[in-house]
């Protein structure tokens, strides 16, 4: 099982404050179903949720599937880990999963990881299910952060 740990106060806010504790876990898992549904993802997951921590299980196609669907739901306030036991048909390269900190943008994120600001747009591109304008400051949110290809 892969771990994955996001900022718990940064993100989409898709839970109300005051949850019914014994319906909380079933109200987020069917939330966190809905975000995967709404970006058709090809992908059968099952969630389980207990407090701040998701696990996920199940089966995608790609790698990159995976990735989106650890980026949409690792960067929802109230959730902090994931805990990841999902077969991928076709495996790639891994990304990097990387934390945007006050100040950063894409450009700096790029430079750092690349040694070239001008790889931004890749950068948004391969976090475009998150990211809705390239020169806006994501601060907090988890990115990722892919290998280039030869």
């Amino acid at each position: 099982m892969k771990l994955y740990h996001f900022t718990e106060d940064t993100g989409r806010d898709l839970f109300p404050e005051e949850l019914d504790h014994a319906e909380e876990a079933f109200f987020k898992r069917d939330m966190l179903h809905n975000e995967i549904s709404k970006h058709d993802l090809p992908a059968h997951i099952s969630i389980d949720v207990v407090g701040s921590e998701v696990t996920l299980f199940g089966n995608v196609t790609t790698t990159d599937v995976k990735e989106l669907i650890l980026l949409l739901l690792g960067n929802v306030v109230k959730v902090s880990l994931i805990k990841e036991k999902i077969i991928v048909a076709d495996e790639q390269p891994a990304s990097e999963f990387r934390l945007i900190k006050a100040g950063e943008s894409l450009k700096d994120t790029a430079r750092d990881a690349y040694q070239d600001e001008n790889k931004e747009k890749l950068l948004f591109d391969a976090n475009s299910i998150l990211l809705k304008d390239i020169k806006t400051d994501y601060l907090g949110l988890t990115l990722r952060i892919p290998a280039l290809k030869n």
